[in-house]
């Protein structure tokens, strides 16, 4: 697909000769008269360059690049001035605006299409660059088996709502009986049943952070959360849908048991929370399973430092 440069400037013959030299290099070549209109072309065209004329009428082309830079999707789009200027005070001006370069009036074409095709091919491994950091950044931060947010980038995103006074519900969500169905039915229907559950709480919490922490642990983290009976209206409509799901995945062997805290009254920290779900999630195995239950003081003396692990 053809790069798409717009064109600003108030001098038709500057354009014509612009056009014509960069149309036969295969450019699609769009103008405007002043930056007004080249402002407005901007958003509607959605250019991959802007040769913009520093000396114009209504609004001059400094004023139009700040306007530019001040659109968030064009924050990072190249800009090349054209301008007769070529004092120091002017170019420094043009770079401390984001310019991407600048061509001196009257210029050359064929240095100019050189700058215009540099400055396209640097903008195009910026793109990669970038594209490559975020892949990079998403690898990092996700759990290679289900997609979910790993317990490294759960902790800090939960954090950094925590530390701003959000009031959350902290949720673990553990599957019941993981180890027998490994035992029983082989480890590949374990991973399906951890993928399926991944996929479920993504389809009923899509607003809010999911994650795995490890083994069949998960949590999810629901900022302002609705009132206690509309959060465990949504709770037990979830866990219900699971376990229609696990019944036949497994055989009937696994259900979904859930501990819950809120922020900030059981905690305002990643750590405060996961003990008050902890403690709440083992009562519900200690009870039976297969339930869901919100972390109150009482249950402080019904887990101590000294108890076993949570049967699962």
């Amino acid at each position: 697909m053809a790069k798409r440069v717009l064109v600003v400037d108030d001098e038709q013959n500057i354009v014509d000769i612009l056009r014509f030299n960069l149309e036969r290099e295969g450019y699609e070549v769009i103008t405007a008269e002043d930056g007004i209109q080249g402002l407005a072309m901007a958003r509607s065209s959605d250019p991959d360059l802007i040769l913009l004329d520093i000396n114009m009428p209504e609004m001059d082309g400094l004023e139009t690049l700040r306007q530019i830079r001040m659109i968030h999707e064009y924050k990072d789009i190249p800009v090349i001035f054209l301008t007769a200027k070529t004092d120091p005070e002017t170019e420094v001006e043009c770079l401390k605006l984001g310019a991407a370069d600048f061509i001196g009036k009257p210029f050359v074409p064929q240095v100019m299409r050189s700058r215009v095709a540099r400055t396209l091919e640097l903008e195009e491994f910026r793109r990669l660059a970038e594209k490559r950091a975020k892949r990079f950044e998403s690898i990092a931060s996700k759990d290679p088996m289900t997609g979910l947010w790993n317990r490294s980038y759960l902790t800090q995103k939960i954090e950094l709502a925590l530390a701003q006074g959000t009031t959350a519900a902290y949720m673990i969500v553990d599957v019941d009986h993981f180890k027998s169905v490994n035992d029983k039915l082989g480890h590949i229907v374990g991973d399906q049943v951890l993928n399926r559950l991944a996929h479920m709480m993504i389809e009923f919490f899509p607003d809010d952070s999911v994650g795995r922490l490890g083994g069949d642990e998960f949590v999810i983290f629901i900022e302002n959360p609705p009132t206690i009976d509309e959060l465990s209206e949504r709770i037990r409509v979830f866990q219900t849908a699971v376990n229609e799901d696990l019944k036949e995945a497994t055989n009937g062997i696994a259900t979904l048991s859930i501990g819950v805290a809120l922020a900030p009254q059981d905690g305002n920290t990643m750590d405060s929370l996961y003990d008050k779900a902890d403690r709440a999630l083992y009562v519900v195995k200690k009870e039976g399973r297969n339930n869901f239950r919100f972390y109150d003081s009482t249950l402080l003396s019904q887990k101590g430092g000294n108890d076993p692990p949570r049967a699962r």
